[in-house]
């Protein structure tokens, strides 16, 4: 009991660590996956409204519509 407990490959240590990870792994799938049916919602609205996807061009990749001119202004954060 002594060997296994301690010595073996799989000994209390090496097998606690292994269900921290999976702990850790599972909560990371979750939040996975909960992106995922965000980001789909998030491309239906696209496809199926133009407004949302001229919104989208403008404020991701400035975008503009002709003769229009934009002007991008970046405020240098101190902290």
């Amino acid at each position: 009991m002594v060997w296994i407990a301690f010595f073996d490959k799989n000994d209390f240590i090496t097998t606690s660590s292994y269900r921290k990870r999976l702990k850790e792994l599972q909560a990371e799938k979750k939040y996975y996956e909960e992106q995922i049916i965000l980001n789909k919602i998030y491309l239906n609205q696209l496809k199926n409204n133009p407004d949302n996807l001229e919104k989208f061009a403008r404020e991701k990749y400035f975008m503009k519509r002709e003769k229009e001119e934009i002007f991008i202004i970046r405020v240098k954060n101190n902290s």
